[in-house]
């Protein structure tokens, strides 16, 4: 057995809270990704939030590679050639048929 993470829960070293949009992750990512009564109730650091999505490492206190090219300010400084792409299928059919693409 392995133990090797994939490239997305590595930590990305150069990198700090800093560097990361957290107004974007608590506005946008994190309303989609948790029910709203468990946000009420949710009076951790921003550190402990993005950590429990895998997006920041708390034992080195640095994201994770999917955390700075997700919500990084400038996710090609820390990880060259990196980029998000968004794509939208449609549910209705049963082949892959891109329906957007950004």
């Amino acid at each position: 057995m392995t133990h090797t993470m994939s490239f997305d829960r590595e930590i990305c070293i150069d990198a700090t809270l800093n560097d990361l949009r957290t107004d974007h992750f608590k506005t946008f990512y994190l309303p989609k990704a948790v029910d709203e009564e468990t946000l009420k109730k949710n009076h951790r650091s921003m550190e402990q939030q993005l950590s429990s999505l895998r997006f920041f490492d708390l034992k080195f206190n640095v994201p994770t590679n999917a955390g700075v090219i997700i919500f990084g300010i400038k996710p090609t400084h820390h990880i060259a050639g990196s980029y998000s792409q968004f794509v939208k299928f449609p549910l209705a059919e049963t082949t892959p048929h891109i329906e957007y693409e950004k």
